[in-house]
């Protein structure tokens, strides 16, 4: 589970075709913090550490996640954010969110945001 809160802007170092989709190595602080196997919300979708190194993580991305998410269209020197997963002794500080990818939502339009009164 995630608070959907970003807790740290990182980069993409690499992302490479494998078998099975693709994999994308992050460069961030946070490295050390990981583990393999840990969840680790990436521009809000849940991928998993499969290899950490000092400075950088790496995650394997699905055909499906890439088609359905903003990660599909991410390159070398891309930033994202990034969120580890809530531990469940600890503030949220923000909502609960799965980071799963459940359907796509087609994008319509955006309006200006009114200005402030003031």
């Amino acid at each position: 589970m995630f608070t959907g809160l970003i807790e740290s802007v990182g980069e993409v170092a690499d992302l490479s075709a494998i078998a099975g989709g693709y994999l994308l190595r992050i460069a961030t602080d946070l490295a050390g913090d990981f583990r393999q196997g840990e969840s680790i919300s990436v521009n809000g979708v849940c991928l998993t550490v499969v290899k950490t190194d000092p400075g950088s993580f790496s995650a394997e991305i699905g055909p499906e996640t890439a088609k359905v998410t903003s990660l599909g269209s991410l390159h070398a020197g891309s930033l994202i954010n990034l969120e580890r997963a809530m531990q469940a002794n600890g503030r949220f500080g923000g909502h609960l969110v799965l980071g799963h990818v459940t359907a796509p939502a087609p994008y319509r339009r955006s309006a200006p945001r009114p200005s402030s009164p003031g």
